[in-house]
């Protein structure tokens, strides 16, 4: 049995998914646990999260990548804790973990098809997949050859094997000792349903059924046919070509190594799929070769390591910032705000608070990007992102959604402070002067907010958005320089 997590990090957990409950309280709760701030400053500041800039306060770290995130990582966090405390020898653990960590990123490619699931919440599913094996393992430590033979089967044939053994299913012992562990119930429906008819299962679970079949490819007895067959469950099920389906399979060990590295665990150099079928269709044990082929076989190994090395934390890290941060300003990008707006709208009308909305539109961006060249324009930018940091306060949202587009999601903010809000920032883009050359160049910006009271009950975040979009676009036509407040 793993060791549970402690009170304070199940409160850490649940809290997360508590839409009553402020950043601010749960970035309280995350810094009264020295173990979970530590972890969480790593995470935050890893290139698989790509955030793009260091950060040093745990409460900070909160504030930036917000509740969903912080959950997620706080449930990595007990899940590596646990493992650290498991009395197994390292070979196994590390095979467990590249298990485990080739479920994660799977599952979170696989996400990145699917807008409505959070890669993150896809990362934890994929991580926990595999927990039920090592919970299987501390209870009867002398099966370990026996689980090994077990991970190299697929689907039912494995839940069959399993049951011999054990009387149980990898799955199903998870989700009994984790009972306490204050995990949200989209992860463990997802872990719970994942062997069901694929039919059935909702889209989250859908992600880690496929998550596990890709992982299987792998540990499978014969790779190559393996990958064939899951390949071709990716066409028919999820929508995927086929040469980009075997390329995503054969593509996992390069993220693994920069999710290994932001966890803090150990699995080795992770090889590629192909690399992996090559070795089942050539002789590779070295008592049978001769020296030649034995030079020429270390050679390729090497080479692949260094390869993947190479690629691993630079493509991750642009992955990450990508999905989740624009390079240059350090703000959320579109897709976050999105996200963002939708969760705190919800929070907002369940609750009967105030939230307010705040476009900026930079005046004659296009124009000034065209006069000046392209860095002028990016240091434009860079200025009103610094701008908005510096007025805003630490519980509001800020994103660059557009070329020359900002938001600024103000919670619990009603029209009045809102629109104090859009004035400061009118205010302060004025006041700005950047050198471009020999001159300054002065700014300004179109700022323009909304009140989720405002409109109607049943209004949700789309909504909204096209609302202070319009009245941006409306007040834009009028001249720059201005502020406004939607109806």
């Amino acid at each position: 049995m793993l060791v549970p997590p402690s009170k304070q990090l199940v409160d850490v957990i649940g809290t997360a998914w508590d839409a009553d409950v402020s950043v601010h309280e749960l970035g309280a709760l995350v810094c009264a646990d020295p173990d979970l701030s530590e972890s969480i400053l790593r995470y935050a500041n890893s290139p698989f999260m790509g955030m793009g800039r260091e950060v040093d306060n745990p409460l900070r770290a909160t504030l930036l990548l917000g509740a969903t995130v912080i959950g997620n990582l706080a449930v990595c966090h007990a899940l590596t804790s646990a493992v650290r405390r498991v009395d197994l020898p390292k070979s196994t653990i590390k095979t467990f973990w590249g298990d485990c960590l080739r479920r994660a990123c799977a599952a979170v490619g696989l996400a990145q098809r699917h807008a409505d699931i959070h890669t993150d919440m896809a990362f934890t599913v994929g991580l926990t997949l595999e927990f039920g094996r090592l919970m299987l393992l501390t209870e009867a430590p002398h099966e370990v050859i026996q689980v090994n033979e077990v991970r190299k089967l697929h689907g039912a044939e494995r839940l069959e094997m399993e049951e011999q053994i054990f009387g149980n299913h990898h799955h199903a012992i998870f989700l009994e000792q984790a009972e306490g562990w204050g995990l949200p119930a989209q992860l463990l429906d997802a872990v719970r349903d994942h062997h069901q008819p694929i039919d059935d299962l909702p889209v989250l679970s859908k992600v880690a059924h496929w998550a596990d079949m890709c992982a299987e490819c792998y540990s499978a007895v014969n790779k190559a046919e393996a990958r064939e067959r899951i390949a071709a469950v990716l066409v028919e099920q999820d929508g995927w070509d086929l040469k980009g389906a075997k390329s995503f399979l054969n593509g996992l060990g390069a993220s693994m190594a920069a999710a290994a590295d932001m966890l803090a665990i150990q699995i080795g150099e992770p090889m590629s799929l192909d690399h992996l079928i090559r070795q089942e269709s050539t002789t590779t044990d070295p008592e049978t070769m001769n020296r030649q082929k034995l030079l020429a076989y270390l050679q390729e190994v090497v080479d692949e390591r260094n390869h993947l090395h190479k690629q691993i934390l630079g493509l991750q890290a642009e992955l990450q910032a990508l999905s989740q941060f624009d390079p240059l300003t350090g703000l959320s990008n579109r897709n976050r705000y999105i996200q963002t707006l939708r969760q705190e709208v919800m929070r907002a009308q369940r609750y009967g608070q105030e939230l307010s909305v705040v476009i900026v539109d930079v005046d004659d961006f296009t124009s000034l990007n065209a006069r000046y060249g392209q860095e002028a324009g990016d240091q434009v930018l860079r200025r009103v992102a610094a701008l908005l940091s510096r007025v805003s306060r630490e519980v509001d949202f800020l994103a660059r959604i557009g070329g020359d587009e900002f938001a600024v999601i103000l919670p619990e903010t009603a029209r009045a402070g809102g629109r104090i809000f859009a004035e400061r920032v009118r205010a302060g883009l004025e006041a700005q002067r950047v050198d471009v050359g020999d001159g300054r160049l002065l700014i300004s910006g179109t700022v323009v907010g909304v009140t989720l009271a405002s409109q109607s009950k049943d209004v949700n975040h789309e909504r909204l958005h096209a609302t202070v979009m319009k009245a941006s676009a409306n007040l834009k036509a009028r001249g720059g320089n201005r502020t406004s407040w939607a109806a």
